[in-house]
């Protein structure tokens, strides 16, 4: 499909996976992930075609050949190298991914300091998110980042 010889054909696949990375907080091309499991319980997952079509591909004997997938844009979403769903257990993930989404957290960097040396305080991310000071208290998914 991506190598369809009509441009508008070519645009609507990027658009759809543009689409599943934001929906499912996948900051790399959904056609790079190997191993789906994080995703694939989710009632909101098994509903889109697109992407059950490529958990499907994943686990058949054909690979995407790397030089097709070049021709693609990077979708890779930017400030960022190591994904959430990396640093946390899957089941957590899983459980907070409705806050994530909902706070557009996608990479670790965005939760560390800018030298990347270690974790900001909740405090001091709660209060540059609202911009005022308030009382945030420390939610459970935050401790659970590695």
């Amino acid at each position: 499909m991506a190598n369809s010889s009509s441009s508008f054909i070519q645009s609507l696949f990027i658009y759809r996976l543009c689409l599943i990375q934001y929906n499912f907080l996948i900051p790399i091309s959904p056609l790079l992930i190997k191993d789906w499991s994080i995703w694939f319980s989710l009632f909101s997952f098994k509903k889109d075609y697109i992407a059950c079509t490529i958990v499907l591909l994943t686990s058949t004997p054909f690979r995407l050949l790397h030089t097709q997938l070049s021709k693609l844009p990077n979708l890779s979403l930017l400030n960022g190298r190591v994904p959430l769903f990396e640093c946390m257990t899957p089941k957590a993930f899983k459980a907070y991914f409705p806050i994530l989404r909902k706070r557009q957290l996608f990479y670790l960097s965005q939760l560390i300091t800018p030298q990347g040396t270690h974790l900001i305080s909740w405090k001091a991310y709660y209060d540059n998110l609202v911009g005022r000071r308030g009382p945030g208290r420390t939610p459970y998914w935050y401790t659970l980042v590695e």
